[in-house]
């Protein structure tokens, strides 16, 4: 027994560690961990803040799948080659199980106890670093009911004495709900914020991760696969990051090679766009660009259902034929039209045939729903502290139909009937291709058509002048438009 140590002996200490933590050393020296490639900037930081006297605590924020975790494997990684400064060389970094220390504590107490002693373990070894992983789960862990001594709360004492390193990692939601609201935890830590890599880095540490999926898989991956993997998941998936997306959708058609038992199969553009197409529903004649089958007869299509509206056809079509070329502004929807004309002239039929004969999905809203301010609510989410502010993840209709269905035509139906409000949410939309929603949550309406009908100067239209000139009066439309929507709205539909 021994007083300074809380009790424990050195041999105690090893297995206290080894019942609660997981070696992330040891599994680096067996070489079980992915190589960390491009991140030697935030190891570096990471280091000169665990070469602190007082606090020497990280903090790394990112968002989830940016490589938080991989860091600190990486960081295992290089003591154990021994290519960081002298001070840390003999250290050993522990991942520590919450849930571990929480299985089995029946009793008030239980949970305290074995925290302590893993604490005492961690301070009797003196080259310990603990890594806690998704550090929110800090808060409340532990706690009985009723009680504020939570696992955050215990850390704190133990973590300001500056004798044992804590790196811990957490994603800026979470940081925002746990952290920030606790100042007296957060003052301990010192943040490093982890971003997602640009695109150079990725394709970097996608050329890397292919040669352990290639040994995996029994596939051989091309570098135009590495490379268009990246390109079309940064363009395509907007509501994850790199660069797990991209290692997620090159493993998945590695995958698809394993289980038909293809060995020694070789993983092209090819391979990538149709794993892509299976995740995102866009299919790979779009991704490829290139000039398909459905594009080919798309006007003759059109053509045999919608009669007498060839110049109309020809001007959307135009515009959606230079977008699939490639040729058009990647941060804008394919096009955003409004369609004007008395009631009967097939205005909503042109949007639902566009839809069939692309291959998308048609999002039809029927504007006269969205009469008074509030209603905007239905569509982007209630703003927080209003009901409904939780529900469906934070967002309205439109938010989680495009997060559904991010390959579609969006129909907005008699749009003059909505409130002036609900134009004002479509400007980002038509300018910027994605919508916010109160919560938070970004969609992207890159890969959508945004079409509107309205009936606007139809009745002015229909009161015919009395005389010898022509009967039935024209350019009643234009005039209503510019009456009714504002110039900034105008100028962004195409």
């Amino acid at each position: 027994y021994n007083d300074k140590t809380g009790g424990l002996t050195d041999a105690q200490s090893a297995e206290m560690l080894e019942e609660h933590c997981t070696n992330v050393s040891a599994k680096a020296e067996a070489g079980d961990l992915e190589p960390l490639i491009g991140r030697d900037q935030e190891v570096t930081d990471a280091i000169e803040i665990l070469a602190k006297k007082f606090k020497s605590n990280v903090l790394m924020v990112g968002e989830p799948g940016v490589g938080k975790t991989a860091i600190v494997e990486g960081l295992a990684q290089q003591i154990i080659a021994k290519e960081v400064p002298a001070f840390i060389q003999d250290h050993v970094v522990w991942e520590l199980n919450i849930g571990d220390m929480l299985a089995g504590s029946k009793y008030r107490g239980d949970f305290e106890e074995k925290f302590k002693k893993v604490v005492a373990a961690l301070e009797n070894s003196g080259n310990g670093i603990l890594f806690i992983d998704e550090a929110h789960t800090m808060k409340g862990a532990g706690s009985g009911t009723g009680s504020s001594l939570d696992f955050a709360n215990m850390l704190k004492p133990v973590i300001t004495r500056g004798k044992i390193k804590v790196v811990a990692n957490t994603t800026w939601d979470e940081y925002y709900e746990s952290f920030e609201k606790d100042k007296a935890l957060m003052r301990r830590f010192y943040k490093l914020i982890v971003d997602e890599p640009d695109h150079d880095t990725t394709v970097k540490i996608l050329t890397g991760v292919a040669t352990r999926l290639s040994e995996f898989h029994n596939v051989r991956i091309t570098q135009e696969a590495i490379e268009s993997t990246v390109d079309l998941s940064s363009r395509y998936i907007h509501d994850r990051h790199n660069p797990d997306k991209s290692i997620d959708i090159l493993d998945a058609a590695c995958a698809k090679e394993r289980a038909n038992d293809n060995k020694d199969a070789l993983i092209s553009k090819d391979s990538v766009m149709a794993q892509l197409s299976k995740v995102t529903g866009i299919p790979v004649e779009r991704l490829n660009n290139e000039k398909s089958n459905t594009l080919v007869k798309l006007r003759h299509n059109i053509d045999d259902k919608l009669f007498g509206q060839e110049e109309a056809v020809d001007e959307v079509l135009d515009k959606i034929y230079v977008n699939f070329g490639g040729l058009a502004e990647e941060n804008k929807p394919v096009g955003s039209f409004l369609f004007l004309g008395p009631t009967g002239t097939d205005k909503t039929e042109l949007a639902k045939l566009i839809a069939t004969n692309l291959d998308m999905e048609l999002l039809r809203y029927d504007m006269s729903e969205y009469k008074e301010a509030h209603t905007v609510a239905s569509l982007i989410g209630a703003p927080p502290g209003y009901v409904g502010y939780e529900d469906a993840g934070g967002g309205g209709k439109l938010i989680s139909d495009v997060s559904k269905h991010p390959y579609s035509v969006v129909l907005l139906d008699e749009v003059e009937k909505a409130h002036p409000d609900v134009f004002n949410v479509l400007l980002q939309v038509l300018d910027e291709g994605h919508i916010t929603s109160r919560s938070g949550k970004k969609v992207s309406l890159r890969n959508c058509i945004v079409i509107m009908t309205s009936n606007l100067g139809a009745q002015a239209n229909e009161q015919n002048r009395i005389g010898f000139t022509d009967l039935e009066r024209t350019g009643e439309e234009d005039k209503a438009v510019k009456e009714f929507f504002k110039p900034e709205f105008r100028n962004r539909l195409d």
